[in-house]
């Protein structure tokens, strides 16, 4: 059996043989023409979608669910060395305790000259001398174009208040120059807190008190005012007053055409030195009040004006005057007007007749404002006073 089969094994190599042998090719032909392009074929199936990497909660790489194993992040580098330079004794740098064999200082140098001065030439070149009498090259100075500086707002850094003065800085935006002034400082806003009231010749009186509505600083404090008392600016030796008024201003200056010596002429006297001339002038109509006197005034009616002096004490009569050129006749220190009595509830004169009554000047109020504005015109210089008198009732 098992030669059979070696039998048919050698016959089919020996039939390969003789194929193979028969097929030589021989010499090759020309090629043939192109042939027509084939049908383009159907699209093929989109690929599924790749997977983006990303960095798991353990800090590794992660595709898709699949763990990389690698880390997304190195290891933390050790920590860096600061070397620390010192100087020895021996006057070398030294760098973490080696010496570097390098010295930290120079070898001192001879002294040279300094500057004694520093001024431009005449072709505006800086020239510098010094002390040893070099004179250095002219320096060219640089020239550059005009900075025109942005400002900033001005930023307040101090406030102004009522006494102080504030500050304020601005600088500019390109060049960072900076500027600054003061601010002027407010000023006290004044305002009466406590009123007060003036004094008189013997009442003593209270002033007010001043504060700050601003600050709230008190400016003046309300403090009690002594009296006046009874002293007058006299100028050249003499005291000269004036009396407007009815017969009880005749009979508290003892006036009267010839009168020798008066009362009042003797109590001023003692009032000032002696050295000091007293002259007292009487313009008066018995019986007549301030309302009386503000009309005459306007009508400029004369009437009686009487004069006496210390160096001459007895009452003389003066020309006829009217009360504004009783005023004018000399420098009167003093201006004294005296009314009538007054209602106090109507602050009418009680002598006042019908046709008074309804005048401008009735009410005391009118006539002795009218009377002060006269006394005010015709003698600037003096004080005007009210002489009120006392009168007698059947109580």
């Amino acid at each position: 059996m098992k030669i059979i089969i070696k039998i048919i094994l050698a016959i089919m190599l020996l039939i390969g043989c003789l194929v193979s042998c028969g097929d030589d090719p021989g010499p090759m032909g020309p090629q043939g023409e192109q042939g027509i392009q084939g049908e383009q074929g159907d699209p093929g199936k989109d690929g599924t979608d790749g997977e983006t990497p990303h960095i798991g909660e353990n800090g590794n790489w992660w595709i898709g669910d699949t763990d990389t194993g690698v880390a997304a992040t190195g290891a933390d580098g050790q920590d860096g060395h600061s070397s620390k330079f010192t100087i020895g004794e021996n006057g070398n740098w030294y760098v973490d305790g080696v010496d570097t064999g390098v010295k930290a200082g120079g070898v001192k140098g001879e002294t040279g000259a300094s500057i004694e001065k520093v001024e431009s030439n005449e072709l505006g070149q800086l020239v510098i001398t010094l002390t040893d009498g070099t004179v250095l090259e002219p320096i060219d100075l640089p020239t550059q174009e005009e900075h025109i500086h942005s400002f900033t707002f001005w930023f307040e850094i101090k406030e102004a208040t009522c006494e102080e003065q504030g500050i304020a800085f601005r600088f500019c935006v390109d060049c960072k120059h900076t500027e600054s002034e003061f601010i002027q400082a407010l000023g006290h806003e004044e305002v009466v807190t406590k009123k007060g009231f003036i004094s008189t010749n013997d009442k003593s009186g209270l002033s007010e008190q001043i504060e700050c509505s601003r600050c709230y600083k008190v400016l003046q404090e309300q403090k009690i005012v002594n009296p006046k008392g009874y002293q007058w600016m006299i100028e050249d030796n003499e005291l000269k007053i004036l009396m407007l008024g009815n017969s009880y201003t005749e009979d508290a200056s003892n006036s009267g055409q010839g009168v020798k010596d008066s009362q009042l002429l003797s109590i001023l006297q003692s009032m000032v030195s002696r050295d000091v001339k007293v002259i007292i002038g009487v313009i008066q109509s018995g019986g007549k009040g301030l309302n009386w006197h503000a009309t005459q005034s306007e009508l400029n009616t004369r009437y009686n004006f009487y004069s006496i002096s210390t160096d001459n004490p007895v009452w003389r009569g003066i020309s006829s005057s009217s009360y504004k050129e009783a005023l004018s006749w000399t420098n009167w220190d003093i201006v004294s007007i005296q009314p009538y009595n007054i209602n106090p509830t109507t602050g009418i004169e009680s002598n006042a007749y019908p046709d008074e009554v309804n005048s401008k000047y009735a009410h005391v109020e009118e006539s002795s404002k009218y009377l002060l504005e006269v006394a005010n015109t015709y003698a600037p210089q003096a004080e005007v006073y009210c002489y009120m008198h006392w009168t007698q009732t059947s109580s």
